[in-house]
C-alpha cells in the first residue's frame, strides 16, 4: 500500500523560507479571461507543488513522483521509500513534518495482472450507491474509472496503458478529499506517515473500500445455472442496480449474485483482492527492512538546501 498524492497546510512561518529557497521559483498566477494577476503564487519541484495565498502556504503533490524525481509513479513505493522521501523533503526544504497538517491523502497499489486490465475496468460497476464513471488521466494515455463520494473517491485504472508499459498493471486507489474518515487513527500530519502502524490502518481502509466495489464477474458460466435468473443480463448494467431497483431489492439480488459467483465462477473479485492484499503486505512489511531504512535515512543527511 503506497502513499501517493498528499496536500498539507504548512505553518505560516515557512513562507519566507520557501520564497527564498534556491530550488523554488514562485510565479504569480493570472486569470486567463481577464489577464488579472491573482493573489496566488505557485512553485513546482519534481512532482511537488508549493502554493502561497493570503499569507498561507500549502504543499501538495505526489510523494511517489517526487521519489522518482518527478518522472513517474508506476514502480513499487515501499515503506522504506516513503521514509526516505519524507526525510528528503524535511531536509531539503527545512520543513518540520509535524507542522504539515494533512488535508488530502491518496493511498493505493499497483498490481500486475495475468490478464487484460480492461476485463476489470469494463466490469467495475459501482461503489456503494455511486456509479463508476470515466475520466481522462492527467498524464499519459487512457482514462480511469472513478466513484465519487462526499469525503473520498475510489479510482481504478490501467497504469500500464498510462505509461505505455510492456506489462499489465492495474492501479486501485482511494483519494481522501477530507480527513474525517482517518481521524480515528490520529493521522493528521505528514510526520504521522512515518509510523508503520498508521500505514497498516490505511491498508485496512483500502481493503475495506475495495470490498464495497461491485465487480461483475465475467467468468460466470451461465450454461451451468438452472434456472438462470430472469434479470441476469441486467446485472451487467450499473443503471439496473442503482436506478431500477430499491435498496431492499438490491440487497436481495446481491445475495443471489454472490451465490452464483461462489458456485459458477472463478471468483475474480476474491482473486483481485488477494493480489491487492499481498501487494500491500509487501510494500509495508518488507523483511530485513531495518538496515536499509537506517542507511537511507543516514544518506539523506547529505541533502543540502
Amino acid at each position: 500500500m503506497a502513499i501517493d498524492y498528499i496536500k498539507t497546510k504548512l505553518s505560516a512561518e515557512y513562507i519566507g523560507l520557501l520564497e527564498n529557497h534556491r530550488l523554488l521559483e514562485f510565479k504569480r498566477e493570472v486569470n486567463e479571461r481577464t489577464g488579472e494577476l491573482l493573489h496566488k503564487r505557485v512553485a513546482k519541484y519534481q512532482g511537488l507543488t508549493f502554493i502561497i495565498r493570503s499569507n498561507k502556504i500549502w504543499l501538495s503533490g505526489s510523494l511517489h513522483y517526487f521519489f522518482n524525481e518527478g518522472k513517474h509513479n508506476y514502480n513499487d513505493f515501499t515503506y522504506t521509500d516513503l521514509l526516505y522521501t519524507l526525510n528528503k523533503i524535511e531536509r531539503l526544504f527545512n520543513i518540520e513534518l509535524s507542522n504539515c497538517k494533512l488535508e488530502n491523502i491518496e493511498v493505493g497499489v499497483n498490481i500486475n495482472l495475468p490478464f487484460k486490465t480492461s476485463l476489470i475496468l469494463n466490469n467495475t460497476l459501482f461503489h456503494g450507491i455511486e456509479k463508476f464513471k470515466n475520466e481522462k488521466v492527467k498524464k499519459g494515455k487512457g482514462d480511469f474509472r472513478i466513484a465519487t463520494h462526499d469525503r473520498y473517491n475510489v479510482k481504478i485504472y490501467d497504469k500500464g496503458l498510462q505509461f505505455s508499459l510492456p506489462y499489465k498493471l492495474l492501479r486501485f486507489e482511494i483519494h481522501f478529499s477530507k480527513m474525517a474518515d482517518l481521524k480515528k487513527y490520529e493521522i493528521t500530519t505528514l510526520n504521522d506517515l512515518k509510523v508503520r502502524t498508521n500505514l497498516g490502518y490505511l491498508k485496512k481502509e483500502l481493503l475495506s473500500k475495495f470490498d464495497e466495489v461491485f465487480l461483475f464477474d465475467w467468468t460466470i458460466d451461465e450454461g451451468l445455472i438452472k434456472p438462470l435468473p430472469k434479470d441476469f443480463y441486467k446485472w451487467k448494467l450499473p443503471s439496473y442496480w442503482i436506478d431500477e431497483i430499491n435498496k431492499s431489492n438490491r440487497l436481495k439480488r446481491k445475495r443471489v449474485y454472490s451465490e452464483i459467483v461462489e458456485n459458477y465462477s472463478n471468483e475474480m473479485k476474491v482473486f483481485l483482492r488477494g493480489l491487492i492484499e499481498q501487494k500491500t503486505y509487501e510494500l509495508i512489511d518488507l523483511k530485513g527492512d531495518q538496515f536499509t531504512i537506517e542507511n537511507r535515512i543516514l544518506k539523506s543527511d547529505h541533502f543540502t538546501v
